[in-house]
């Protein structure tokens, strides 16, 4: 939501800006199609270019970048295809789907099944269309966790005393907090089992909340 839009990662039908000034009588503004499967969104405003851009979680389409400066001409930049380094300096496309997405600031993160969390810079995404990750978490890599079961899905951000804490909804492995306060250094803090599968999760008044599946709706302080 910005300036009396609402912009909504609606699925197939990509991304949509709706007037929601009079929430009694919304209207469509504008709207991006074939984007492959639009499941959430962020907005990133560039400073030095003067432009407002939303960064759109498209399932297996990978990640969409649309200029959404005015939300009734909205145009798709790129569809950027996750990809991850090689050793040898390379890099290789990291076939699935991408899930949701979360911003700080200029950092962006995106949960892609399987190849774990994803971190980008903002102003890459819309300046190249094939950036590299700045860093990336898979709970699998993770010494101890080699046969756990499970992708990411749901994010969202925690912020206090200088830490930057990623909650990743980990499917049938439960709820992660990685500390990514060092954008190319995310280290999972603790890994706590859910009765279900971890499907999403928010933090609000200082309780997470996680959509369990079959669990239902799990709280923890």
């Amino acid at each position: 939501l910005r300036d009396g839009v609402a912009f909504v990662a609606d699925g197939r039908n990509g991304l949509i800006a709706y007037d929601v000034a009079e929430r009694t009588a919304s209207t469509v503004l504008g709207q991006v199609g074939d984007l492959g499967v639009a499941t959430a969104v962020v907005l990133w405003f560039d400073e030095g270019l003067g432009r407002l851009y939303a960064f759109v979680a498209a399932g297996p389409s990978g990640i969409a970048v649309v200029d959404v400066t005015d939300p009734t001409a909205m145009t798709l930049v790129w569809i950027v295809e996750p990809r991850a380094t090689l050793g040898s300096g390379g890099s290789t496309p990291l076939y699935g789907r991408v899930h949701d997405t979360a911003i700080d600031g200029d950092r962006v993160w995106f949960s892609h099944a399987p190849g774990g969390v994803l971190l980008y810079a903002a102003d890459e995404l819309v300046r190249t269309a094939a950036p590299l990750p700045l860093a990336s978490f898979r709970l699998q890599d993770e010494p101890g966790f080699e046969d756990a079961i499970g992708v990411p899905r749901g994010l969202d951000l925690s912020r206090a005393g200088g830490m930057t804490t990623l909650l990743v909804a980990y499917d049938e492995a439960g709820l992660a907090w990685v500390d990514w306060t060092k954008a190319r250094i995310p280290r999972l803090q603790r890994l706590l089992p859910t009765a279900g599968s971890a499907r999403d999760v928010v933090t609000a008044d200082g309780r997470v909340y996680v959509a369990d599946l079959e669990g239902g709706l799990a709280a923890f302080e």
